[in-house]
């Protein structure tokens, strides 16, 4: 049996649709709150340091200094997803440096995103941070890495921050 060239185009195009939706996949950690997809590569802690979770990378070699991760704070507030975006951008410019501020809506919820760069013991470190408000309580992702490694983790690590959901 001979393929045409739409036979081939058509195969290829729903091979390479199974293929992004398994690797969307990777493991998800869900709480009674909220959930979040994240890859396998990904190293999960729970109840860290003041953090409800860590997503961390492994060590890139012995004297890779920083592991990348993204957390978790949840905290109650008193303030409007409004006003919480200047206060929050206000606290950011005292210590760092913002390059972006927008609101998007992610998952059905207004989603507050930043990204940042500071200096931390002489290593030059960038962010970006989604915070949401739900029932008076302040979800705060951030993802941290070294500015010299972000544009190797940034889009890996912004599509499981987008994964993330608040029930």
């Amino acid at each position: 049996m001979k393929m045409n060239r739409k036979s081939y185009l058509i195969a290829f195009f729903i091979l390479a649709l199974l293929s992004c939706q398994t690797n969307k996949k990777g493991k998800e950690f869900k709480t009674e709150k909220y959930s979040i997809t994240y890859p396998s590569s990904l190293k999960l802690e729970e109840k860290i340091d003041g953090a409800e979770f860590i997503l961390s990378t492994e060590k890139s070699s012995e004297q890779d200094g920083f592991i990348e991760s993204i957390n978790l704070v949840v905290q109650d507030v008193n303030i409007s997803f409004k006003d919480y975006i200047p206060y929050c951008e206000d606290e950011i410019k005292k210590a760092a440096e913002l390059i972006n501020s927008e609101v998007i809506s992610n998952n059905g919820r207004e989603t507050h995103i930043m990204e940042f760069t500071l200096k931390q013991n002489g290593i030059p470190l960038s962010f970006i941070q989604h915070s949401l408000i739900v029932n008076g309580e302040l979800f705060m992702l951030t993802f941290s890495c070294e500015s010299d490694e972000y544009d190797n983790y940034k889009s890996q690590m912004e599509n499981t921050m987008l994964s993330f959901n608040v029930d």
